[in-house]
């Protein structure tokens, strides 16, 4: 049994820090910060993307979850570079964003399917004392989480939109740390 207690704890730490920076930008609206905000975000995807690297040898999915990982960081990136690009160069490059944006979106969707369904395998291949199925769930509140957000914001419902967001989040997040014990409890018994 590959011990995945360790990386898991600092992808479940990431996410969570991650989710507290995707709100200031609702407290504070500021172009500059926001930009601030997405390289600490990429900060914080090259640290999922560690975790996620660390776990590859306990299954599969996990390890082809990695390189989806890898093309979606590398998709931020571009997004983040057009982003300044169109903010300090030329709007039209706004569109171009939008569209890199939308296609790594979905590139990130295969990886999350791939390193949810990868946790969901363990449960049974390590006998942890958690639901089977249960984790997959993360994955189909992130769906929701994108559709709906996106849906509300665009017609304007911005904190419609930011409640739905942090409430699909914060289930996740739970989800995630429930798993994260059942692996601590599993892995404890083994010392």
């Amino acid at each position: 049994m590959t011990k995945i207690y360790a990386p898991l704890k600092r992808y479940f730490l990431s996410l969570f820090f991650t989710l507290v920076l995707s709100l200031i930008p609702y407290i504070i609206f500021d172009n500059k910060l926001n930009i601030a905000i997405s390289v600490i975000s990429i900060i914080f995807t090259i640290i999922q993307i560690h975790a996620i690297y660390c776990m590859r040898p306990a299954c599969g999915r996990i390890d082809k979850s990695f390189r989806y990982f890898i093309i979606s960081l590398i998709g931020m990136i571009i997004t983040l570079i057009i982003t300044v690009a169109a903010i300090f160069v030329s709007i039209g490059l706004a569109l171009l964003s939008a569209i890199v944006m939308l296609v790594f979106a979905c590139i990130s969707i295969v990886a999350n399917y791939q390193f949810i369904w990868g946790l969901d395998e363990l449960v049974t291949k390590n006998g942890y004392n958690y639901p089977k199925g249960k984790i997959r769930f993360m994955f189909w509140l992130t769906i929701i989480n994108g559709l709906i957000t996106g849906s509300l914001a665009n017609s304007g419902a911005a904190i419609q939109a930011l409640i739905v967001g942090t409430v699909c989040s914060i289930c996740s997040l739970w989800l995630l740390y429930e798993y994260l014990q059942a692996v601590h409890d599993r892995e404890s018994k083994e010392l």
